[in-house]
């Protein structure tokens, strides 16, 4: 069943990939031929998230299928749907969702990362939520300060401190709005994520156990 979600969205990323190239050439010299500039790449990422697994078996390194469907989904969400189909500037509070969501996310992912460096991790696992925690909070405000590099040296409105529809500035409090409510979900989305994770701890184990990342040998490779 995952091989053939994978398959499918492989299929789709492609064939989005020919259709914008298509358009591309077709549109070659003419005003407004570059705005698929972003939805090429975009794509591309999604496309190849997919072959992830893969890739890391190459390293011998192993995901687990929540993992990687976890991945897979943001991926989806956050390049193909936020930057390839532009639903950041298509949809108000996109941008806010896609936030929250990646705030739990890349606590799972570094909740794994880390996870797999303790031997015995179940003894120190509150100890690693609360460093994935403070992972998680860390990358997202690493990402509002390239949101403002960006911002700053390419004149874009990635923090949104102009209004989109006139281009004028906002002031004040307003121009900080954006920036503010980014870090604030990307908080709350890990710390919900962390709570899940901590009460799965104490419970069945069944969430804690179900995100794994881990070494294997070339043997295990094999048989695969």
């Amino acid at each position: 069943m995952l091989k053939k979600f994978s398959l499918t969205i492989r299929i789709i990323c492609l064939t989005l990939i020919g259709i914008a190239m298509m358009q591309i050439m077709v549109n070659l010299g003419k005003t407004g031929s570059l705005e698929l500039d972003i939805f090429i790449p975009s794509m591309a990422v999604v496309l190849l998230t997919t072959f992830l697994p893969e890739i890391l078996k190459r390293f011998n390194i192993r995901i687990s299928n929540e993992l990687y469907i976890m991945l897979l989904t943001s991926m989806i969400l956050s390049m193909g749907g936020g930057f390839g189909f532009k639903l950041y500037q298509v949809l108000s509070h996109y941008d806010t969702v896609i936030h929250f969501l990646n705030g739990g996310i890349i606590l799972v992912i570094s909740f794994s990362i880390i996870k797999c460096f303790f031997k015995d991790y179940d003894k120190h696992m509150i100890k690693i939520i609360v460093i994935a925690f403070l992972a998680s909070v860390t990358i997202g405000t690493l990402w509002e300060i390239y949101e403002f590099g960006v911002d700053f040296i390419l004149g874009n409105n990635m923090q949104r401190y102009q209004d989109i529809n006139s281009g004028i500035d906002f002031v004040g409090q307003k121009a900080l709005l954006d920036t503010m409510v980014d870090l604030v979900v990307d908080t709350i989305g890990a710390m919900l994520a962390g709570f899940i994770l901590v009460r799965s701890h104490f419970r069945n184990k069944v969430i804690t156990n179900a995100f794994n990342i881990e070494i294997i040998n070339e043997q295990s490779i094999e048989l695969i």
